[in-house]
């Protein structure tokens, strides 16, 4: 199925009605590079959520697919893909849904919108571009050593092999390699953007309970623990008031009670 740039949430939330393919509607036109001509292409018009806050779609951008001479045609794929949807009587809901041993099915934890009922989720997306992009040889794969650091277990291990003294040094310095290795290589799936408008509204001082309303997590929701920002305020650092208590003594020691 044609998959279009952008958040790996946006595929798998499309419906059924989402993707159209009409003769006069669905009609693209493309330069042939060979003589020049312009070409009528037909193509499947496909209607993306564009707000992240509006969940009823008003703001939309329609993306057209164009059809292609090969086998990695969209179109030919969504007219295949179609017609399984339509021996399973599959007529609303999710337009990417779940296969296993050659049928559809709805196994698994069951989502809050019973129409989603069946459909794939965004890490599902993910995992799909991470395995083709290895697939076709754009990312390489982890060394052994690589690995060890990526893994919270062998970190675990090693913080227990060392003396109370020395554990933060080391921490920090995982945390650093981690953060090296993970920009020296391509991603072509991220993390979801939500993280920078929640970390946003903590940085204005916005409650935890109004964060969760707006972006809409049920509350108490431990994925939002991941995208919230853990370090310390700087108007909070304790550094900042020893140096307005000096300040206003002059650089002398305040007396103890």
């Amino acid at each position: 199925m044609p998959v279009t740039p952008g958040q790996a949430r946006k595929p798998s939330g499309l419906n059924l009605r989402d993707v159209t393919e009409s003769v006069t509607e669905s009609v693209a036109e493309v330069v042939d590079e060979q003589n020049g001509e312009l070409l009528e292409l037909p193509a499947l018009v496909i209607t993306l959520c564009r707000s992240e806050t509006n969940p009823h779609g008003r703001t939309v951008d329609r993306v057209r697919v164009v059809a292609q001479d090969d086998a990695t045609c969209p179109l030919a794929a969504w007219r295949a893909w179609r017609d399984v949807l339509a021996a399973a009587g599959v007529e609303r809901g999710p337009l990417l849904r779940r296969v296993k041993n050659n049928k559809l099915t709805t196994a698994g934890r069951p989502p809050r919108d019973p129409d989603r009922a069946g459909g794939i989720g965004d890490r599902t997306i993910r995992n799909l571009i991470r395995d083709t992009a290895a697939a076709a040889g754009l990312t390489r794969a982890l060394t052994a050593e690589e690995r060890r650091l990526l893994s919270s277990r062998a970190e675990a291990n090693e913080l227990a092999a060392l003396a109370e003294a020395e554990r933060e040094a080391f921490t920090v310095e995982r945390r650093r390699a981690r953060r090296l290795l993970r920009h020296s290589m391509r991603r072509y799936s991220g993390h979801s953007m939500r993280r920078g408008h929640v970390r946003h509204l903590q940085r204005l001082g916005v409650p935890r309970h109004i964060i969760e309303i707006h972006c809409r997590y049920v509350p108490g929701f431990k994925a939002l623990a991941r995208y919230l920002d853990d370090t310390l305020p700087w108007t909070d650092n304790p550094t900042v008031l020893m140096r307005q208590t000096g300040r206003a003594t002059g650089g002398r020691r305040p007396r103890s009670v």
